[in-house]
């Protein structure tokens, strides 16, 4: 199990059990450098999306914001169907204040097929810091439709103030 630096494991998103069976046993559990340097090696030995995918989960764990766009850019490009890469892009560009490409991320997210209430949310939460009035209606109707308490709870808590 790749761990994060705080013990956490980190998902294995594409499920490729050859690279996670490697992991394994390499011995990749003890530090979360050792992971970290596993992760990054398999990324740049391969074109899978996926790997390119868990080494941008790493970096953002480590809070290297830039590195993990480029790692999830690379994995988005390798696999442009990889809709789990889109979403986190979204996140990361959302914490960045880089609300415009959040919303294409996270649309994209969307349109592959990722329809939970918590992407909906942060979609809602970057409409709010843009002040997108339209964009916040188009989130409450839409969770109103996934899950209608979040929707109450989105509109108190979002909409509203």
């Amino acid at each position: 199990m790749i761990c994060s630096k705080r013990g956490k494991p980190l998902r294995n998103w594409w499920g490729d059990r050859t690279i996670r069976d490697l992991a394994f046993s390499l011995g990749l559990v003890a530090t979360y450098e050792e992971d970290y340097r596993f992760l990054s090696q398999m990324a740049h030995c391969t074109a899978q999306g996926g790997a390119w995918l868990n080494l941008g989960v790493a970096h953002n764990e480590l809070g290297q914001a830039s590195e993990a766009l480029v790692a999830y850019r690379h994995a988005v490009s390798l696999r442009p169907d990889l809709a789990v890469a889109w979403c986190n892009m979204g996140n990361v560009y959302g914490a960045e204040g880089q609300y415009p490409e959040a919303v294409n991320a996270y649309r994209e997210a969307i349109r592959l097929g990722i329809d939970d209430v918590s992407l909906w949310w942060r979609l809602g939460l970057i409409y709010a810091a843009q002040g997108d009035r339209s964009g916040l209606a188009e989130v409450h109707q839409h969770l109103k439709d996934l899950d209608s308490s979040k929707a109450d709870e989105f509109f108190r808590s979002v909409v509203l103030p």
